[in-house]
């Protein structure tokens, strides 16, 4: 099930940075805010992944929140130790959200439009200045 979420999630970044851009008269950056959170996001999840937190066989209990020992590296951990998936789904989700809201805040704002006469009555007011 961890495996299939990371696939899931890996997917969903992937297809938020390759995204068809609009294509306007300026060239954007390719490293936007936007895309820099999702970096960070699938960078943390990697670590995360990577250096779970483990908890001693021994110490087992029906706790919801269970006890660990600390955080250990995936392919060298110490026998007698498992995972506590609790733990790495609290911090799997929190880092998720944070991503979503950081991602949501840095999102292009529309400039806005403005009718041909507002920008004719900016225009004067610019020249009139200038003056």
């Amino acid at each position: 099930m961890l495996e299939v979420f990371v696939v899931l999630i890996n997917t969903g970044i992937a297809w938020l940075l390759l995204q068809e851009k609009p294509s306007s008269t300026v060239k954007a950056r390719r490293m936007t805010y936007r895309n820099a959170v999702l970096l960070f996001a699938g960078v943390n999840l990697v670590v995360i992944l990577l250096f779970p937190p483990f908890e001693s066989v021994f110490s087992l209990t029906n706790a919801a929140l269970p006890t660990f020992e600390g955080f250990y590296f995936v392919l060298n951990r110490h026998p007698n130790h498992t995972i506590v998936t609790t733990l790495l789904y609290l911090e799997v989700i929190f880092i998720l959200v944070s991503a979503a809201i950081a991602w949501l805040i840095f999102r292009a704002r529309d400039p806005g439009q403005i009718s041909a006469a507002d920008a004719r009555t900016l225009a004067l007011e610019l020249r009139a200045k200038r003056s």
